[in-house]
């Protein structure tokens, strides 16, 4: 059914709504549509209201102006003077009063939109007061407790406890040696005592040799003087042998040290 409707008439807008009042009113049609039922209505307003289409009270005095009492007085209506004198009274009064209500509704929302704005503006005011005041009173408190504030004390330290500190400072652990290196450095050590110690013993065996030889020379110088023989000079000086003797013992103690 609607569709059936809307292929015949179209779709129905409110800009096509307007625009068919515009051409309707103060037409032959409206006019011949107001003059209809007048008749039917007998000259009621209020009634005729109800059936023209587009129509309200602000139209009811044009109608009668322009379309009924020209009628009446040519006399194709019948005269309804008395009911449509009655009813246009109460079409004006509904006019009025829609007028007064609008002034009202406007009133209202001037009003409404002036106390927003007021409680708006005192709602800032009571903001800024109640910020300053914040404000004042910490100012007031930092300023207190700068009067108040105590010296701080220097704290006294026990000898205890200055001990106790030095005990818990870590102290430098000792470096751990690499056990290869050290098991090498003690061989070493070991084969030079080692060979330090034959050396020795050839030369202790040596001086014992000089010495005998030493013995020996003696015999033979004496007997060189006795007999008138030359001089016999010593290959090896003692102090150059007590030199190299003392160096070996020196070298061996240092390396039985590591």
């Amino acid at each position: 059914m609607k569709s059936y409707f809307s292929q015949v008439f179209g779709n129905v807008t409110t800009d096509k709504i307007n625009r068919f009042a515009e051409k309707y009113k103060c037409s032959d049609e409206e006019e011949q549509d107001v003059l209809k039922y007048y008749q039917q209505c007998r000259g009621n307003l209020k009634r005729m209201l109800d059936n023209v289409m587009l129509s309200s009270e602000r139209d009811a005095q044009r109608w009668v102006e322009d379309f009924i009492l020209p009628a009446v007085e040519s006399g194709s209506v019948p005269d309804y003077t008395k009911a449509l004198n009655k009813s246009l009274k109460k079409c004006l009064q509904t006019i009025d009063e829609e007028e007064e209500l609008e002034q009202e509704q406007e009133e209202e929302e001037e009003n409404q939109q002036g106390n927003q704005h007021e409680k708006v503006k005192q709602k800032a005011r009571q903001q800024t007061k109640q910020k300053q005041k914040t404000k004042q009173q910490a100012t007031k408190k930092a300023k207190q407790q700068t009067q108040t504030k105590p010296k701080p004390k220097t704290p006294v330290l026990d000898d205890d406890a200055t001990e106790s500190e030095d005990s818990d400072v870590a102290r430098p652990k000792p470096k751990k040696r690499n056990k290869k290196a050290a098991a090498n450095k003690k061989t070493k050590a070991k084969r030079e005592a080692e060979e330090a110690e034959a050396l020795l013993a050839k030369i202790q065996g040596k001086k014992s040799m000089v010495k005998r030889k030493k013995g020996f020379d003696s015999m033979l110088s004496g007997l060189a003087s006795k007999y008138g023989g030359g001089n016999v000079e010593d290959p090896l000086d003692d102090a150059e042998f007590e030199r190299i003797q003392n160096g070996l013992k020196k070298r061996k103690k240092k390396d039985m040290t590591y």
